[in-house]
């Protein structure tokens, strides 16, 4: 349906390009282009689980165990979530970009009512006999809880971000958490296409404009407030606010990736300018204005005062490691990204690089579409897997990642912050992929010893995760068993088990899934 809706979007741009000669014409056919990128970019996702929650694959919330030191403290719950990205030439349409867009169906529940569980039972020419069951009635849930908040931002300009993440913090209940989701260079244009030699024939993004806020629940009206507004609002204390950032700014020998050197504005400009130089912070839009486009982790740190769940997917994610220990009330726990991702050949890059037939960034793809991104790096197409390999594989993955969430919450020794969040099945989810991840990573024998590749999450994760742990170990290990490439990683214990079949510390199981593929 959605391939003969772009054909024929396509044969409409093409009449009124022949009609019509101008700058309407041109900026349809960029739409076009854009669309059948995103899609060419997405077409793997068509094919796997969905990305969003689902009760039928993933853990249900009222199944999710409690965590073991958290007796008398009251969970997190995810209540929104601010998603703001922009790199050079990334695959996007209009204001939407391909890393936010699966990072938005991660946060979502996907339709489980008694509609969605007829039509999947079902072979697709007896879909139309189950068009009479109510479609508002029957697909919501009602036992699941309302899905967040969602703030998509593209491009913006700092002053914006901040904006809304103050508005947010000022709205958001009592015992929820707000997570940002931050995808962007921390070099600037220039030095990156400088840094890779398939980067030259990346032509400058001339698009401009003011950013837009989108909210696909919204509670406030952002859009009409202004700066001049959130200044206002934020007078009282903006005096005290700004005392606590240059407290840290006096702290940087003790914390040197923290915000920026004092100094003149034209220095600071042309530091950050500078092409290769080192940049501590992330770049959300045009080198031309560096200070308006330049976000430090000291300007998030007054934001820590509510409960932050961070992710930052970045070639320059490590910096914001300084907002560890440093909080302002609440201790924020983040995902942060690695410096460097393999891209086709295999080789390493920075994640601000974008190729013509790139597929996303892989730290974000790791996080909502686990095999798929596993799939990737291994160099392994989905279209070469058996028949309903794929459905097999992704559903195993997910009962071992709900074993290994079972032993994560069982853990005596997992910091206060983690345990604070574990009980949200949003973010519990981020936190089991991103286990997943940084095993993949650890393992393979590409990028084993190359600490470049690797994600880091602040605070420390417990012992019972490490990647050299046999829970970690058993759950790669099935991954590679299951498409052949085992050969690719090093595993520490020569004695386990065939992964799928279980290992120390997860449970045994033994269903059809065990049972070979036809």
């Amino acid at each position: 349906m959605v391939q003969m809706l772009v054909r024929h979007l396509r044969t409409l741009v093409d009449e009124f390009g022949h009609t019509y000669q101008g700058a309407d014409a041109k900026e349809w056919k960029v739409v076009v282009q854009e669309v059948i990128r995103f899609m060419k970019a997405d077409a793997a996702c068509e094919l796997s689980r969905p990305l969003r929650y689902s009760v039928l694959l993933d853990s249900h919330p009222s199944s999710i165990p409690a965590v073991a030191t958290m007796e008398d403290i009251k969970p997190l719950r995810l209540e929104d979530a601010i998603l703001a990205s922009y790199y050079h030439n990334e695959v996007k349409f209009s204001e939407l970009s391909l890393d936010t867009f699966r990072m938005l169906q991660a946060l979502e529940w996907e339709p489980s009512g008694s509609l969605y569980r007829t039509r999947i039972g079902e072979p697709s020419s007896r879909m139309s006999t189950s068009s009479h069951v109510g479609v508002a009635e029957e697909i919501p849930d009602p036992s699941l809880p309302p899905n967040p908040h969602k703030y998509i931002l593209y491009r913006p300009s700092v002053q914006h971000l901040l904006l809304v993440l103050a508005t947010v913090c000022e709205e958001i209940p009592a015992n929820s958490c707000i997570l940002l989701y931050v995808a962007a260079s921390g070099k600037s244009a220039r030095s990156t296409m400088s840094s890779h030699p398939s980067s030259a024939n990346l032509m400058m993004d001339i698009s401009s404009g003011n950013s837009k806020v989108v909210s696909l629940t919204p509670t406030l009206s952002l859009n009409q407030l202004t700066i001049s507004h959130i200044q206002s609002y934020m007078k009282p204390g903006i005096g005290g606010m700004m005392a606590e950032i240059d407290q840290s700014d006096n702290s940087a020998a003790s914390t040197p990736v923290d915000s920026p050197k004092k100094g003149t504005a034209g220095d600071r400009s042309s530091a950050l300018d500078s092409p290769g130089s080192p940049s501590p912070g992330l770049r959300l839009g045009s080198r031309r204005s560096p200070g308006d486009n330049f976000l430090y982790p000291s300007d998030i740190l007054p934001f820590t005062r509510r409960p932050l769940f961070i992710i930052v997917d970045s070639d320059n994610s490590c910096v914001f490691e300084s907002l560890s220990g440093n909080e302002r009330g609440e201790p924020a726990v983040m995902l942060l990204s690695p410096s460097l991702q393999p891209d086709e050949k295999g080789m390493g890059v920075p994640a601000s690089v974008s190729y013509p037939n790139s597929c996303g960034n892989m730290f974000t793809f790791f996080l909502t579409a686990p095999f798929l991104a596993f799939c990737r790096v291994v160099g392994i197409s989905i279209s070469t897997l058996q028949k309903g390999q794929l459905e097999h594989t992704e559903k195993f993955l997910s009962t071992l990642l709900a074993d290994l969430g079972n032993i994560l919450a069982a853990s005596t020794s997992i910091n206060y912050a983690w345990a604070r969040v574990l009980h949200d099945p949003f973010l519990r989810q981020l936190v089991l992929r991103f286990i997943l991840c940084r095993g993949v990573f650890a393992l393979h024998s590409r990028f084993r010893d190359k600490p470049e590749f690797l994600p880091r999450c602040c605070p420390a994760l417990p012992e019972e995760v490490l990647p050299t742990m046999p829970t970690v170990e058993s759950l790669v290990s099935y991954l590679a068993t299951s498409v052949g490439v085992a050969d690719q990683f090093e595993f520490s214990h020569a004695s386990m088990k065939r992964s799928g079949e279980g290992s120390e510390g997860m449970t045994n199981r033994t269903s059809t899934l065990d049972k070979p593929l036809s």
